[in-house]
């Protein structure tokens, strides 16, 4: 219950970034060692477990309920030595000179250059980091806790080199250093060896694999959600969509999410005897199937009112349908008398177009015999007319001949033609024109 109200109060607090974590007795535990850490003066911590296991959260989590502010690196692209030494002044600067307890939380996955670590080892063994602040920093330290330093010493005399030993053990008062690391690989083990303030100034916390209560405690979390009411305003004219789960099947999921977990990182086991290369099997992992499986349900359970409304659509489709055939039924049953007369009348047509066919076959037959006759003849006549032709091409020299002839005859042509007792026969054809 504490826990849970820790965690309202966390998620008030923040603007974004609200959490919702599930407590189970391995997360409780955790969450009560990384407080007695921070509660303690000098309270470092090393949370060495795979990424998502709650490492960070736990300790935020932990940091606002103990009332702590909270520290980390905001790692982007061009990030370097320059910028990662301002921002550890900066904490320094608040932890030195502020009342406030500060918690910086540094992962691994924020290593970009191994002197990172480096400058940390010396703020885990020493409290700072030499050389970090310039001469008007320092100066600035001066000014801010001689007055502390007077107050807190019985009025001894400051000078420089004491203040700065004074803002020292107020870091080391004041400021909680939490690493995240991954256990993973060779790396962890080398860093271990070469920066052993990690060890030697830290409390250690591991964060096993999940226990199998609490992965039903997750499960069950991600899946009662499906029993809450949306927030966001839906359309009224849209079908509301149940997606609560029964107790039975819930139960069921969880049992079956947690196989398939344990199969996976069985299965990730003997990849590794085989093969000799390694697979993870994190509670990041875990928790992504679990959300992969919410977003397929809610796809998929977004599409059935859909498919049920085709559904019914098509049954409807299907009784308008089977309306229409009945009614063509009936139609055809009234439709069956006059069918029988039409047919009995095509058949008596078809009776009389085939004697009229025969009847028109003859008559073609004739006309067809009309036609060679009159064939024939056109053939005689274009014979006759050629024949004709060619007669009067050779006549026609003669008529054009006669026709100038005629044309110079006179009166007195004629009267001595008249004159003639027996004239010759072409003279006599003339006579009988005139």
């Amino acid at each position: 219950k504490r826990v849970n109200e820790a965690m309202e109060k966390y998620n008030l607090s923040q603007r974004s970034g609200a959490m919702n974590l599930v407590f189970f007795n391995d997360a409780i535990l955790h969450f009560c060692r990384i407080t007695r850490i921070l509660y303690q003066d000098r309270g470092n911590a090393l949370l060495v477990g795979l990424g998502g296991s709650g490492r960070q959260s736990l300790t935020k989590l932990v940091g606002s309920n103990l009332g702590f502010q909270i520290n980390q690196l905001q790692i982007g692209k061009g990030y370097g030595v320059e910028l990662f030494w301002k921002d550890i002044g900066r904490i320094l600067m608040k932890a030195g000179t502020s009342d406030s307890t500060q918690i910086f939380i540094f992962s691994d996955t924020q290593i970009i250059f191994e002197s990172f670590l480096e400058d940390i080892n010396n703020i885990l063994n020493n409290g700072e980091v030499p050389n970090l602040y310039k001469e008007d920093e320092m100066t600035l330290i001066f000014n801010t806790l001689k007055d502390s330093f007077r107050s807190e010493n019985n009025n001894a005399t400051e000078s420089k080199d004491a203040v700065y030993q004074y803002f020292v053990q107020n870091i080391r008062k004041r400021l909680r250093i939490v690493l995240c690391f991954s256990p993973v690989g060779e790396g962890f083990r080398n860093r271990c060896r070469q920066f052993p303030s990690i060890i030697n100034c830290c409390t250690i916390d591991w964060f096993n694999l999940w226990p199998e209560d609490a992965l039903i405690s997750v499960a069950d979390r991600f899946l009662a959600t499906l029993n809450e009411k949306p927030k966001e305003v839906r359309d009224p004219k849209e079908p509301v969509i149940n997606t609560a789960l029964s107790e039975d099947v819930s139960k069921k999921l969880q049992k079956f999410f947690v196989k398939v977990h344990a199969k996976a990182v069985t299965i990730a086991g003997r990849f590794y005897e085989e093969l000799r290369r390694s697979y993870y099997i994190t509670p990041t992992s875990y928790l992504e199937y679990i959300k992969l499986f919410l977003d397929i349900y809610h796809e998929k359970i977004q599409i059935i009112p859909k498919q049920i409304a085709n559904y019914k659509l098509g049954i409807q489709k299907l009784e308008e349908a089977n309306v229409i055939v009945k009614n063509l039924e009936i139609e055809l049953v009234e439709l069956g008398p006059m069918q029988v007369k039409k047919k009995a009348e095509v058949e008596d047509l078809i009776v009389d177009l085939d004697k009229n066919t025969k009847l028109v076959e003859i008559e073609k037959q004739k006309i067809q015999g009309d036609k060679d006759a009159v064939e024939i003849k056109r053939n005689e006549i274009l014979k006759v007319k050629e024949e004709c032709d060619a007669d009067l091409s050779k006549a026609k020299p003669d008529l054009d001949n006669a026709k100038i002839a005629l044309g110079k005859l006179n009166e007195d042509d004629f009267r001595i033609l008249k004159s003639f007792n027996k004239p010759s026969q072409n003279v006599r054809f003339i006579q009988i024109i005139y």
